[in-house]
């Protein structure tokens, strides 16, 4: 390592602490104590051919005793670190005038600090750990966490899934649970109205919807002002903009003046409240409510309008203040993640989407407290850089023979998509999965009113979980039903700020894949001692002090085995050989 670290950045320091060079010392030390054993062996030789008075001039060779050699047969070198290193310079100047001054001084400080953490998994400057679990789709088993069980128990995989993550939360040793699912496809296929019953490899969607809405994409700034039809009864004059986000924020402004009509904007890198799915503290479930957020309803609407323009997104996934990096940054990239899972079911084309997690970064210049609860959101980046507008008609009001019409797939500014209502009564068929029928049932499910979509859903989850034949498990997520196939598994990170041992364990296809095991040491020394004196009548000070403490903790291990082995047959030979030779001189 190098001997001077002043003006290096904290990387370069870091990348100089070699693990080989660790590994390096440990086996050549192995090596250095062989040698010194060969040495030993040597030595003694000495005293095994010397004659012994006592013994009548006779050596130990010739009473029988032989010297034994040592050498090790096999060593296995094991090394792991972690490095502190504190760099601090102090520049003091002191000036004074005496007629006589002498000052003797010697001192010294030592400062230790010693800390151990158990922990385990990844550390990005946090105290944070994790631990990994695995489990399999159609388990009912449990997780036991210090000894305490939690039991997964109901009607379906995902549903087992989020109720456990909801207890292990609540039990007060682990403070975050992130579920991901790994599914395998399952390709159901529907003869009913395609309008109203979209199916994907692991999905079946019901669409329906009670008021008519759409959207309108500003895609450029418009050099005059525009004019926007809504219906025959309501067109809108937006004025000349300074920007596109500009125009589309006008826009919004006059649809929501007038009658009948409400609207949001939805604008790349401007996280935007209305449209966008929201989350619990510190769960990345994807629930169809959550506070003024009606996640299942906004998610449909944006399932449509990607679906009519081929628009392709990013999935933004957002944590707020509390807690620690090393907990926010995978539990953004997981709402992200299962709102891009959502849309995908609700027929959106894998290729159009893609996903990541922000953390909380976005949020760092707000003021508007750590727990805010518009933080934990997912909205989505339009690639094209295109804005949008989403239009929304109230009670009676219709949106008709509207303009700018883009809606046969024209480019520029304009109305890009139109939802009508939808009324699924009536709605007939079947949806196949593995060669087996499930007819469309819509009577009321779940606390849903009937010939709803989400009473549909429920309904054909029931049936499909009801077939302990077909290999198939159903989760009615409002209104999209979510396949799995029986040996599909959910992992789940779990994250702890708790600084007690959290042992984990598990029973029928509940499978610890990392547990929560780590040591960390750490400890600072600081001395100083110095000496001085001035014997003049002005006297000038200068005092440079420049400390540097660095401390490289972590576990090495040398395991060696030690074998005593004879002397080799000719060796004692030849030594008995000399004797002889030696006694008849």
């Amino acid at each position: 390592m190098a001997d001077d670290y002043d003006g290096l950045r904290p990387g370069e320091i870091l990348m100089d602490a070699s693990v080989a060079e660790f590994v390096t010392t440990l086996g050549l030390g192995v090596a250095e104590a062989q040698r010194a054993l060969d040495v030993n062996s040597v030595e003694q030789l000495d005293a095994f051919i010397a004659p012994i008075e006592g013994l009548g001039g006779r050596t130990l060779l010739e009473m029988g005793l032989q010297p034994a050699f040592y050498h090790f047969q096999h060593a296995d070198v094991s090394c792991s670190l972690q490095l502190s290193l504190k760099v601090g310079k102090e520049f003091g100047l002191d000036f004074g005038i005496e007629g006589s001054f002498r000052d003797g001084e010697t001192s010294q400080e030592r400062r230790d600090r010693a800390e151990t953490e158990r922990a385990s998994g990844t550390r990005v400057a946090s105290r944070s750990r994790s631990a990994e679990v695995e489990i399999k789709a159609t388990t009912v088993g449990a997780l036991s966490v210090n000894g305490r069980s939690f039991d997964l128990a109901g009607d379906d995989p995902l549903g087992r899934i989020h109720s456990l993550a909801e207890a292990l939360r609540e039990g007060g040793s682990v403070d975050t649970v992130i579920p991901s699912a790994e599914r395998t496809p399952v390709n159901p296929t529907t003869d009913a109205d395609p309008e109203k019953v979209v199916v994907s490899p692991n999905a079946v969607s019901f669409v329906g919807a009670g008021h008519a809405r759409g959207f309108i994409r500003i895609s450029s700034r418009p050099s005059a002002a525009v004019e926007y039809v809504l219906n025959d009864e309501t067109t809108l004059t937006v004025p000349r903009s300074a920007s596109k986000e500009a125009h589309a924020v006008a826009l919004s402004e006059a649809i929501d003046a007038a009658e009948g009509f409400e609207s949001g904007v939805l604008i790349p890198g401007q996280p935007p409240y209305l449209l966008a799915a929201a989350f619990e503290h510190n769960k990345a479930e994807l629930k169809a409510d959550v506070g003024r957020y009606r996640n299942f309803r906004m998610l449909q609407i944006l399932a449509d309008l990607l679906k009519e323009t081929g628009e392709e997104v990013t999935v933004c996934g957002a944590a707020d203040r509390s807690g620690e990096p090393s907990r926010n940054d995978p539990l953004s990239l997981s709402r992200a993640e299962a709102v891009e899972r959502y849309l995908i079911d609700a027929g959106v084309p894998a290729g159009q989407l893609s996903s990541r997690g922000l953390g909380e970064d976005i949020w760092a210049d707000a003021d508007d407290g750590e727990r805010n609860p518009d933080h934990r959101i997912v909205f989505l980046e339009f690639r094209s850089g295109a804005l949008y507008v989403l239009v929304r008609a109230l009670g009676a009001a219709a949106l008709e023979n509207v303009a700018p019409d883009k809606l046969g797939g024209a480019a520029g500014n304009g109305w890009v998509h139109l939802y009508r209502p939808v009324d699924l009564a009536g709605l007939a068929g079947t949806v196949t999965i593995k060669g087996v029928g499930f007819p469309l049932e819509g009577g009321a499910a779940a606390g849903h009113a009937a010939n709803s979509p989400e009473a549909f859903a429920a309904n054909l989850a029931g049936a499909v979980n009801a077939d302990g034949d077909l290999g198939v498990l159903a989760s009615p997520q409002g209104h999209v039903v979510t396949l799995m196939n029986r040996g599909d598994r959910f992992r789940l990170q779990l994250v702890t700020s708790s600084t007690e041992d959290v042992r984990l364990s598990g029973r029928s296809d509940v499978t610890v894949t990392e547990q929560f095991s780590r040591s960390r040491t750490e400890r600072e020394t600081e001395s100083r001692s110095g000496n001085r004196a001035v014997a003049v009548g002005a006297s000038l000070g200068v005092d440079y002090r420049r400390r540097f403490d660095m401390d490289v903790t972590g576990n090495s291990a040398v395991s060696a085995r030690l074998v005593s082995v004879p002397a080799p047959p000719e060796f004692l030979e030849t030594m008995r050989t000399f004797l002889s030779e030696d006694r008849e001189d």
